[in-house]
């Protein structure tokens, strides 16, 4: 019986689907959050006014940083998904395949997410 990715009996081995699958990912990571930090810093530097108005520098940063720990948390479900569908398609959805799919369309979400949710912070809040 052929072993399936989730089925691995040793998640030591690196040289598995599984891993393969989330080294790609995680090599990518890095650029991901470059994109969404110079991002975040031009909103920040676009609008500075009125963003020190409202919130300060420091719940700036902070509420900067807590976006960008979800936007990571939301990224592993880039590889996540990729892994189920590996494991339930595997002649649908071969390694790889998604990868660049996912990646460029989470990676646009994020970025319309990013602008869209510090607009509207700095459009509706009423600090």
């Amino acid at each position: 019986m052929e072993n399936k990715i989730l089925d691995e009996p040793s998640l030591d081995n690196r040289d598995t689907p599984l891993w393969q699958m989330i080294r790609w990912w995680e090599q990518k990571r890095l650029w991901y959050n470059l994109i969404l930090i110079i991002l975040e810093l031009a909103i920040c530097l676009f609008c500075y006014e009125v963003l020190m108005h409202r919130f300060g520098i420091i719940a700036a940063l902070f509420y900067s940083f807590c976006y960008t720990i979800a936007a990571n948390a939301f990224y592993c479900m880039g590889w996540g998904v990729e892994i189920l569908a590996y494991y339930y398609f595997p002649t649908l959805f071969p390694i790889g395949r998604l990868s660049h799919i996912f990646l460029f369309l989470g990676l646009l979400c994020s970025i319309c997410l990013t602008a869209s949710l510090y607009f509207a912070a700095l459009t509706f809040s009423h600090f």
